[in-house]
Formats: C-alpha cells, sequence, structure tokens
C-alpha cells in the first residue's frame, strides 16, 4: 500500500510541476532554429527573430563552458552588424524562448537558467529607443521562476517544496518587475 501511495504521489508530483512551467506559445518560438554548422564555431544555437515592425535579428549562443561565465549571446541587425553582446547567468541552456512578456509589441528573451527544468529564469526585454534588450532587474523578489506575462503585470510562481510556495503579482516599473503582492499557498497532502 505504501508503494502505490507514493507513487501516486510522485505521479501527482510531476504533473504539477509541468502545469507550472513557463511554456510559450508555438508563435512565439524562434522562426529558424539552427545547430552547430561547423565543428570549428562556439555557437551553440542560432536563432532569427522578427519583431511587429519588420526588423530582424539573428542570435548566436556561445557556449563558453565556465562556471564563472553563462552563455554569451551575440545580436546582430537584418545586415550582419553586431549591435550587442550580452553574458548571462545561463550556465546551462536548457530553452531559449521570444516572446512578448511585457506585451509591448516586441518579442524579448526568457532564458532558462537552471540545470532544472522550469526553474529560474533571465529575461531581456528588447527596448526600441537603443534597439537592444536589457536585462529585467528584480524588485522585492528573488527572481523569476515559473510564470506567464500579462498586460501590465507578470505572474510568477514559486516552489519552496512538493506541496507548498508562492505565488507573485510582479507589475512592471520601466525594465523592472516590483513585487506587488505574494500570496502563500500549500496543497493538501
Amino acid at each position: 500500500m505504501r508503494q502505490i501511495t507514493f507513487f501516486a504521489g510522485m505521479i501527482f508530483f510531476v504533473l504539477w510541476i509541468t502545469s507550472c512551467t513557463h511554456v510559450p506559445s508555438s508563435e512565439n518560438m524562434p522562426t529558424n532554429p539552427q545547430g552547430n554548422t561547423s565543428s570549428f564555431s562556439v555557437y551553440e544555437q542560432e536563432y532569427t527573430i522578427q519583431h511587429e515592425n519588420g526588423k530582424t535579428y539573428t542570435i548566436q549562443v556561445e557556449n563558453v563552458k565556465s562556471l564563472e561565465v553563462g552563455n554569451i549571446l551575440h545580436i546582430h541587425d537584418s545586415i550582419s552588424n553586431k549591435t550587442q553582446r550580452i553574458s548571462t547567468m545561463a550556465i546551462y541552456t536548457n530553452e531559449i524562448m521570444f516572446e512578448d512578456v511585457n506585451f509591448d509589441g516586441y518579442s524579448d528573451i526568457v532564458m532558462d537558467i537552471s540545470p532544472y527544468f522550469g526553474v529560474a529564469h533571465e529575461l531581456f526585454v528588447y527596448d526600441p529607443p537603443t534597439n537592444s534588450f536589457s536585462l529585467v532587474e528584480c524588485k522585492g523578489f528573488d527572481g523569476l521562476s515559473s510564470f506567464k506575462g500579462y498586460d501590465g503585470y507578470v505572474m510568477n510562481w514559486v516552489k519552496h517544496s512538493m506541496n507548498h510556495g508562492v505565488v507573485q503579482t510582479l507589475i512592471w516599473d520601466g525594465n523592472t518587475l516590483v513585487l506587488e503582492l505574494e500570496e502563500k499557498y500549500e496543497l493538501d497532502e
């Protein structure tokens, strides 16, 4: 009986974890992900994104393979001019997604930076006046875990254990997400 209870608990946990992870819709995925095309290339992945205003960017991900530095994003405009170089905390690149998290009409960069699926994310929002991406700062909370963007705010689910955690409502203040509300939750055992 204990084995059945344990097995049922594990199934519930896996279903609960997968229901709270950040899952982009298919229209927000990169338009042409490509693998490493040469054994001499330092780039692990390459993506092309296009904003609603027609601007196109190519993002190449360099895997530095160092514990001091995460991945480096090399961003090029439509005529292959390098416009930006971003160092990230992402030692592991589980997933890179492109979606308009702050609902300003421009694709933003969402990086899964955790060695475990869906635990921590870095978010870079596009800034039209500078034609660049900026790291979103977190004020009043530790960082993005499993989240979903809405017009004007972001909901962030942070698990503290298998059966409890917090749900945070974060509001935008420029390129900063500010903790507005935090509610604890606990699942019945």
